[in-house]
């Protein structure tokens, strides 16, 4: 008979490993195999815990993005402007860059069969959006932005921190890194005035 709470123990290792593979491999390129290995459990562990790849990236994804949610909000609650909170959401995406669970999406999405796993997979996402969007909403009220479709802009927005992302590859130096998301928001506002 195992320990209790072992379960939990258990998954919360496959859980670790399979975000550290997704995303430094990506989601095709990382099989349960590979978590196996990685984490040194058996196969059948893994599928106690989780029916399927699919299932345990969904999983992952939503754990990170929550989590990912949490951190940013609690970093932003100090902030009183919508310009600050964004600025300081571009700080944090330059920062956490190399842990971009999000970048693997849309190799998940483009590959996975179930349409149920897609939607989950952008549903998860969504959440993200929906944050963009309160600052935006919040800049307008104050009279910080005006814009009228605010949904436009947060599309926009969340579409150019989510591919500067990809810049680090090119750029290769966390400070330009940092530069870009700054400039980035510098010419957005510059559109919402």
């Amino acid at each position: 008979m195992r320990p209790a709470g072992q379960g939990e123990i258990t998954k919360q290792k496959i859980v670790d490993g399979a975000v550290q593979l997704f995303s430094k491999k990506g989601y095709t390129a990382t099989s349960i195999e590979d978590i196996r290995k990685f984490i040194g459990i058996s196969k059948g562990n893994i599928y106690t815990h989780f029916s399927s790849k699919e299932e345990l990236y969904l999983y992952v994804l939503e754990l990170f993005v929550k989590q990912w949610l949490l951190e940013v909000e609690q970093e932003m609650k100090h902030l009183q402007s919508a310009t600050a909170k964004l600025y300081a959401l571009a700080a944090y995406y330059a920062k956490d860059v190399d842990y971009g669970l999000e970048r693997t999406v849309p190799e998940y999405i483009a590959t996975v069969g179930a349409e149920e796993y897609k939607l989950k997979a952008e549903d998860t996402l969504k959440q993200e959006i929906r944050f963009f969007s309160t600052i935006l909403h919040e800049g307008v009220e104050n009279g910080e932005f005006n814009i009228r479709n605010v949904e436009e802009y947060v599309l926009v927005i969340y579409t150019v921190f989510t591919n500067l992302t990809i810049t680090k590859y090119l750029l290769g130096n966390e400070e330009q890194l940092e530069n870009a998301f700054r400039h980035s928001v510098d010419l957005f506002l510059t559109g919402l005035k």
